[in-house]
């Protein structure tokens, strides 16, 4: 088999479980919610990890955020600022 020798640059970014991120909605979709972080553009948080109760709203096309506070629905609009915390993974 054919080796080259490669040299090159890793950056992880791993955030500490709990930490809050802020971001702006970059994408928002049936399955869930991009979000740029600035120095990074590919935060995805899975519509089933979206804070409860929450639902995706088919005729504006956004996730909308539900709490029981009356009539007054909160959605997240692209370029929208929002916070996302790194939770441990359910399994």
């Amino acid at each position: 088999g054919a080796h080259h020798e490669v040299v090159f640059r890793l950056i992880v970014f791993r955030p500490f479980v709990e930490e809050v991120l802020v971001g702006t909605v970059a994408e928002s979709t049936e399955e869930g919610v991009r979000v740029s972080l600035g120095f990074f553009d590919d935060l995805w948080i899975p519509g089933p990890r979206m804070q409860k109760p929450s639902h995706y709203e088919k005729a504006s096309g956004l996730w909308v955020w539900t709490p029981n506070y009356g009539d007054d629905q909160q959605q997240q609009q692209g370029g929208d600022g929002v916070k996302a915390e790194e939770g441990e993974s359910g399994g």
